[in-house]
């Protein structure tokens, strides 16, 4: 049986769809909850080229959330992207690995997209989120915004000429910041079920699926919660609106 038997056997895939992903390159940024996740399923569905991007070292507190790593990783102190790469590796020799150490921000996020069929947001902080979005709505490059905290989480692609996440939200913290999963906390499963879904929508986007998402999906695993927001593009957004933030 091939690699990759069971995900063609799905209509909607195909060979040829598989073929798309073998062609495709993905951009994740963070590899801790989410990004752990993220790359797990970009690798062992067979996306051609898989780029990722972490600061960060292994610590034991990541443990109960980060899919990627063990208790060995968190006593050496490694790297999250020195013991990604090493596991992805071992998932699926065929992807192309390109990890990137150290932090994404404003004055390397163009390099570390560019090219890339789609972009996915597992940071933990909002100004990232903004780099990200800017520099895609530049570069014309489909990305999707992905966040957790406590047992709740929300996600949204963000589509070329759609809105953006200035549309969304505003690029400037509420008074006393954005609340952070430091301050409130996270369930591992939250994590999960988010960064699957987040995936998804990229392979969708990856093999021109015409059931990309086009809402706001926002979850409560603990309540038992789940909403579809619809989400119209702002003629006065900085970014993609007025277009004042590149004058």
């Amino acid at each position: 049986m091939s690699r990759y038997a069971w995900q063609t056997a799905f209509i909607e895939l195909g060979g040829d769809g598989q073929n798309r992903l073998r062609e495709a390159s993905a951009a994740v940024v963070g590899l801790g909850a989410l990004g752990g996740v993220c790359v797990t399923n970009l690798c062992r569905a067979g996306v051609g080229t898989l780029r990722f991007a972490d600061k960060d070292r292994v610590e034991l507190g990541n443990l109960h959330r980060q899919v990627l790593y063990d208790e060995n990783d968190a006593k050496r102190g490694v790297f999250k992207t020195d013991a990604a790469t090493k596991r992805l590796r071992a998932m699926n020799s065929e992807t192309r690995l390109e990890p990137f150490q150290g932090e994404i921000g404003a004055d390397n996020i163009g390099a570390f997209i560019k090219g890339a069929d789609v972009v996915l947001d597992a940071t933990d902080n909002m100004e990232t989120r903004f780099v990200i979005n800017k520099e895609c709505f530049m570069q014309r490059i489909p990305w999707i915004y992905c966040g957790i905290l406590g047992s709740r989480g929300m996600t949204a692609n963000i589509l070329p000429d759609d809105f953006c996440l200035s549309c969304l939200m505003p690029p400037d913290p509420i008074k006393g910041g954005y609340p952070t999963t430091h301050t409130d906390g996270v369930l591992n499963m939250i994590a999960g079920v988010m960064a699957s879904i987040e995936t998804a929508e990229a392979i969708k986007i990856i093999v021109g699926s015409p059931y990309v998402r086009k809402t706001l999906l926002v979850m409560d695993v603990w309540r038992n919660k789940t909403e579809n927001i619809n989400v119209t593009k702002d003629p006065r957004c900085l970014v993609c609106g007025q277009k004042e933030m590149f004058v």
